[in-house]
């Protein structure tokens, strides 16, 4: 037996109710009419635990409902509180006999199919167990809600307006298993309903009267006390209950976000820790410099020379042509090799296999090539058409693979002229411009006309696609906008499963289980999520021929990223469960 007293309610300055008492025994309809907003269902919610809206003193089966701590009343919810609205909530991704079974089993009820078709008659239900939810009717859905209920073998059944959509004949069987509820089942039933038909039936009445709560109408009733059954939540049938819900979406999510943290960890690793070392060894191999070329293949004329000078006045051009001459040291000579320029920085002391001599202006240096052709009798240095010359040192095999010396170019510029060869005066096959970085290369590569090509000495074009690829600031934002639409996503997925949050709530499943249940539910997406990023990531890396303490790095983003996803979805939802009381959701759904 319920017991209320002292029941008050109000809305910031409006008093619904002053002053009420409230009897709800085992064994008789009671119902509770009034008007529209007089404060009805609030108090409804408030005896179904589902808010604390109303002011009162309720005594459940001579527990103190005031005093009574949150275990105590989700344990109450669970096990002795089944409700059946309007609007009725089932489980509609659940079919009939699964919806049954999952209300059984929270409490560790197991039912057989003739146990739950023996129910089933009682209400007057004749459907097959696997109907899905969404095809049956109003009234077939009130009925399943109220078998749900008796499964599970609650005291109190609490209708709001059970009748209120329903057609005579789905509204005539409510009120026969209503009356049976309480005189056949011996359950307290209370009813908040405007119809008619309803009073033919209720064995007591209470009427709000002038903000007073009065009984107008009462029959005898036998005090009843019933021991609380303290059955805890079933966490396993919980579990599965989010399992089955989301498996399939979470496996999509994770498999599409395992692929987007794949490329924010790849392209953060290789920022921050290999970038800038790739970029200095592609940079290192093309020698600091790029050539451009006619597209016609023909030669750039001295006017064509000025023009690009002007053109790309932030960087360095110089006219090259090839030229070539006879090398001896000794008694050997090698004919026709060729003569290189070089430029400032595009042979550096990391270029050097060997060195004879420190740096100066007219520095010269051989290839490996030349330096194993003369069996590594350099030190003394060459003879260039018959004019000796001393070497600075030698580079390493793959600086050049062929046999050549490279000469300043300011310096092999001034020996030309010696010979009446004047650069810049005269048509030439390519113009070399020295660069940087390899931003210079994109800029030079984005700005130049269809009538020239740009060229290196070796072909890196995949290279530097690749690392601008990793290094787009467009990525990086790329992703940071999915992992924005990733939360928005998450909030409207707690949004819209309110109704199913409600739901739960009903049924006794508390704050702590809510939570452990979203917990469950977010590594269904996040196990997939890394185990795709992992495996990406790692050939990825593989592929860039990282160093292996890339891996491990690696391994740190995903998992910081994938504990930073698993937080902001659960400070969501916390925040979410803390805001809306399942009677704020019925309202609002």
């Amino acid at each position: 037996m319920i017991r209320l007293s002292n029941i008050h309610l109000s809305f910031q300055e409006n008093e619904l109710i002053k002053q009420g008492d409230m009897i709800i025994p085992s064994g008789i309809v009671t119902l509770l009419r009034g008007e529209s907003g007089c404060g009805k269902t609030t108090l409804l919610m408030s005896i179904g635990l589902l808010s604390q809206q109303v002011e009162m003193d309720y005594l459940f089966d001579h527990i103190d409902i005031h005093t009574a701590d949150e275990s105590t009343l989700s344990c109450i919810r669970q096990n002795e509180i089944s409700f059946i609205f309007q609007e009725t909530y089932l489980f509609d991704h659940m079919n009939l006999i699964e919806n049954i079974q999952f209300y059984a089993a929270l409490s560790y009820h197991e039912l057989t199919e003739e146990e739950i078709r023996k129910q089933l008659d009682f209400v007057g239900l004749d459907l097959d167990f696997h109907t899905q939810i969404r095809s049956m009717s109003g009234g077939e859905k009130q009925r399943l809600a109220i078998v749900c209920g008796l499964l599970k073998d609650a005291k109190l059944f609490i209708f709001d307006e059970p009748t209120s959509y329903l057609d005579n004949e789905n509204r005539q069987i409510i009120i026969s298993i209503i009356d049976k509820l309480a005189h056949e089942k011996n359950k307290m039933v209370l009813i908040v309903s405007h119809d008619e038909h309803m009073q033919e039936i209720a064995n007591q009445i209470y009427e709000f009267q002038d903000k007073q709560i009065v009984c107008v109408k009462t029959t005898p009733y036998q005090k009843s006390h019933n021991e609380l059954k303290w059955q805890p939540l079933n966490m396993k049938i919980l579990y599965q209950y989010i399992y089955k819900k989301n498996k399939r979406l979470s496996l999509v999510i994770g498999i599409i976000l395992g692929v987007v943290l794949t490329g924010f960890t790849v392209s953060f690793v290789y920022n921050i820790f290999y970038g800038v070392q790739d970029e200095k060894a592609i940079l290192s191999s093309i020698h600091h410099k790029v050539y451009l070329m006619k597209a016609d293949g023909l030669f750039i004329t001295a006017t064509d020379q000025v023009k690009l000078q002007e053109y790309f006045r932030d960087y360095q051009l110089y006219p090259e042509i090839d030229s070539f001459t006879n090398v001896s040291v000794g008694s050997k000579t090698i004919e026709n090799i060729y003569i290189k320029p070089y430029y400032s920085h595009s042979i550096e002391d990391t270029h050097l296999l060997k060195s004879y001599r420190p740096r100066t202006y007219g520095s010269i240096y051989a290839t490996y090539e030349l330096y194993h052709f003369f069996e590594n009798s350099l030190d003394n240095g060459v003879k260039v058409k018959e004019k000796s010359m001393q070497l600075s040192g030698i580079l390493y095999p793959n600086y050049d693979i062929g046999y050549a010396l490279y000469i300043p170019y300011d310096f092999l510029k001034e020996e030309l002229k010696t010979i009446g060869i004047e650069l810049g005066t005269i048509p030439v096959s390519r113009m070399a411009i020295n660069i940087d970085s390899l931003e210079d290369y994109r800029s030079i590569n984005q700005n130049l006309s269809k009538d020239y090509l740009l060229k290196t000495n070796i072909d890196v074009n995949a290279q530097i696609n690749m690392l601008s690829f990793f290094k787009s600031s467009y990525l990086i934002v790329f992703l940071v906008i999915v992992l924005i639409v990733l939360v928005i996503y998450k909030t409207y997925r707690v949004i819209d499963d309110k109704r199913n949050i409600a739901l739960l709530k009903i049924l006794g499943v508390n704050f702590k289980s809510l939570m452990k249940m979203k917990t469950f539910e977010e590594f269904l997406f996040i196990i997939p999520m890394a185990i795709i990023s992992i495996i990406l990531s790692s050939i990825s890396i593989y592929y860039l021929k990282i160093e292996t303490l890339a891996y491990f790095r690696a391994g740190g983003i995903i998992t910081l990223n994938l504990f930073i996803i698993l937080l902001v979805d659960i400070v969501i939802y916390f925040i979410f469960l803390k805001k809306y009381s399942a009677a704020v959701l019925i309202r609002n759904d």
